[in-house]
């Protein structure tokens, strides 16, 4: 449990992490066909939104923890998601990818509903996940925001992320 912090005189926000399970995911499923969308209207935001599907599917797979990509043979990382309740009614969805080495940060993708941006609620959500990956190890979580995609980049600057790196492709057919 966790509150959002009171902002233009507003009373704090009790939300509620829910670790989820393969039966009980219809509204985090939907949620993140919702933010497929929308991580798609953004110019390289496809390649989130793939990310973040896949992150979803092999969390409620069986949680075998499935093969990081990259160099290392038999490294190994696992997906954990989540979804964020205010009351009874789901909010948002976070997801987790844990990686192998507790050196490196785990990486998170989150997603609100529209309706309930700009109350703290993804502030209180980044929090929750940050929380429970250090208490697994991770040394905390980086997550990756689509160019245009104000929101989410303001979000993490009010939360004490800055930009670290900067994707540069050739486009295609040039």
């Amino acid at each position: 449990m966790a509150a959002s912090e009171p902002r233009g005189g507003r009373a704090p926000i009790e939300f509620q992490l829910k670790a989820l399970t393969a039966p009980d995911c219809d509204a985090a499923v939907a949620l993140a066909l919702g933010a497929y969308e929308e991580f798609c209207a953004f110019k390289g935001g496809e390649e989130l939104a793939l990310a973040m599907w896949a992150s979803l599917m092999a969390s409620l797979a069986d949680g075998r923890p499935r093969p990081a990509p990259g160099p290392g043979p038999g490294t190994a990382r696992r997906s954990v998601a989540f979804e964020f309740k205010h009351g009874p009614d789901v909010i948002g969805l976070g997801i987790l990818d844990l990686q192998p080495t507790p050196h490196e940060e785990a990486e998170a993708f989150i997603y609100l509903r529209a309706d309930q941006r700009g109350r703290g609620a993804g502030s209180a959500l980044l929090g929750m996940l940050d929380s429970w990956a250090r208490s697994e190890g991770s040394p905390g979580v980086f997550f990756r925001v689509p160019p245009g995609a104000r929101e989410a980049k303001n979000l993490g600057e009010r939360n004490g992320y800055r930009a670290r790196t900067l994707k540069m492709r050739r486009p295609e057919g040039s």
